[in-house]
């Protein structure tokens, strides 16, 4: 019935797809219903592979010179222009570059990306991190968004995993017990009243994050400026880095405004370039921190310590 079939689909929203190859080597996918009976047929480019129905959409995988997504409805139709891959189409998502501008495209959710854009300035670090999977999936979105205590955590904790290349949790037990015993051992005895997760608790051990008193962590809180850099200069020392700054006054405007744990590591990250001012010379050590800004300073981090 299909001649030279090269791939057949799982039956998804009561359609399966065929995969064959067309005379001039062109990839065909004939999708077709329960009966069997060819629904409609999409041709593109060879080295092609089709992802499943889901909630109407299908994504068509295309890596020739250059690799794009196509997305067709439950009709063939495109719905979606052609989109540069970025990250692998992973949990539901991926990252897009349309003409320099990164998208987050889910598998719902595919013409509906505007909110997730990331500001210009940001695009080229951010696609860098992506790169290096220095950003955790669930928070490959919302770029503009400020940043959560416990988001923020969460990024620490994937950037030394990735500096290491070892889980965090066999750094923080060298014993021989399954990873999900040290896990969950270490963050019962450890956690927070407010907060038992884990990257809080992984980088409270390691010496990274403090609570705010009374057992509390406000993982839910937005981030600090001055809470940032202090965080990204111990997640330096822990790498290795050498902190030679003494905690002096900044040379930042504002300097009256900043907590005094606060001086050392804003002289810090601002003395090797991983964080840097505001406008007229402020740091706004109060102010919130975007996920963009986040991401953005934790990729220069990981590639500043050796």
């Amino acid at each position: 019935m299909f001649k030279n079939c090269e791939g057949i689909g799982n039956f998804s929203e009561g359609k399966a797809w065929i995969k064959t190859t067309s005379s001039n080597d062109n990839t065909i996918f004939e999708y077709i219903d329960t009966s069997f009976n060819t629904l409609f047929q999409v041709e593109t480019m060879p080295f092609c592979e089709s992802q499943d129905y889901l909630n109407g959409l299908c994504v068509i995988y295309s890596c020739m010179e250059e690799c794009f997504y196509q997305v067709i409805d439950d009709k063939g139709n495109k719905v979606t222009k052609y989109y540069d891959q970025i990250s692998s189409f992973t949990d539901g998502k991926s990252i897009f570059n349309d003409n320099g501008k990164l998208y987050l495209v889910t598998d719902n959710n595919y013409s509906s990306h505007e909110k997730d854009e990331i500001s210009s300035w940001a695009v080229d670090a951010v696609e860098k991190a992506n790169n290096l999977d220095l950003i955790p999936m669930n928070l490959k979105n919302n770029y503009k968004e400020n940043i959560t205590r416990q988001d923020f955590s969460a990024l620490v904790i994937r950037c030394i995993e990735k500096k290491k290349d070892v889980n965090i949790w066999f750094l923080l037990d060298d014993s021989d017990r399954a990873l999900d015993d040290i896990k969950n051992d270490l963050t019962e005895k450890n956690k927070f009243a407010d907060s038992a997760d884990p990257n809080v608790i992984a980088a409270k051990m390691l010496g990274i994050i403090n609570g705010r008193g009374n057992k509390q962590f406000a993982p839910n809180d937005f981030i600090t400026r001055e809470e940032a850099a202090t965080l990204l200069m111990r997640t330096a020392q822990y790498l290795g880095k050498e902190i030679t700054i003494e905690n002096n006054a900044t040379s930042y405007a504002d300097d009256s405004k900043t907590s005094s744990f606060a001086k050392q590591p804003i002289n810090f990250v601002s003395s090797i370039g991983i964080m840097k001012g505001t406008d007229n010379n402020q740091f706004n050590p109060k102010g919130t921190y975007t996920r963009e800004q986040a991401y953005t300073t934790m990729y220069r981090l990981f590639i500043k310590v050796d």
